[in-house]
């Protein structure tokens, strides 16, 4: 069914997830891009960077998106353009870790923590460039081949570890009761709504 929440949620698609249903799209997709017309340093969606788990599949191919939305900001020297595709971006992808985090946590992986180090890291180094990028440096270009390289190689790498011990686990809630199905939307809700309550360089160098 559609989502319910449509207006109580923001354009980000963290604040709408319900557990088992797609989020509505008007909270999954991020702003569509003014450029128009490809490039060929666009970044493709190949089958092998496929997880086989409908959520974050769908998550992976929207940071896909922003990426060559990036790299068109760049095409087209708008710099205003590329600040603003790097915050879509970030924000996104820290609702996308803290998604697959807690995915990864209640299904009982176990080297969630390790992962969870990954994303750590991964933040701070976004983080740099974004410090960069504000102190005046052109970035555009080094960030888009960076996160090109690192989102494939974690994909194909570490995403694909967990995926078995996530896939029995969503197997084993969607035959589960609906008040469980229910406890687990609101958890990862519940996470979420904190995590944004926090400003961004708050939440990458660890601050309250």
């Amino acid at each position: 069914g559609a989502c319910t929440r449509t207006s109580a949620c923001s354009r980000r698609w963290a604040r709408c997830i319900w557990w088992g249903r797609r989020a509505c799209q008007r909270c999954w997709k991020p702003k569509v891009s003014r450029f128009s017309g490809s490039s060929r340093w666009q970044v493709p969606w190949t089958p092998d960077l496929e997880t086989g788990i409908r959520e974050i599949d769908g998550q992976h191919k929207r940071i896909v998106e922003y990426i060559n939305q990036l790299y068109d900001a760049r095409d087209h020297h708008d710099r205003a353009a590329v600040g603003a595709v790097i915050d879509e971006m970030v924000d996104y992808t820290l609702s996308h870790f803290a998604f697959e985090e807690s995915l990864m946590t209640d299904a009982g992986y176990m080297f969630a923590g390790p992962h969870k180090k990954i994303h750590e890291l991964f933040t701070r180094k976004v983080g740099e460039y974004r410090m960069r990028f504000d102190a005046g440096e052109d970035v555009a270009s080094e960030l888009h081949a960076m996160l090109s390289r690192w989102l494939f190689n974690h994909i194909r790498n570490d995403d694909r570890s967990y995926t078995d011990s996530v896939k029995v686990y969503l197997k084993n809630v969607s035959h589960g009761d609906t008040d469980m199905k229910a406890q687990i939307k609101e958890e990862l809700i519940r996470e979420l709504h904190l995590n944004k309550k926090k400003g961004f360089f708050a939440r990458l160098f660890g601050g309250e």
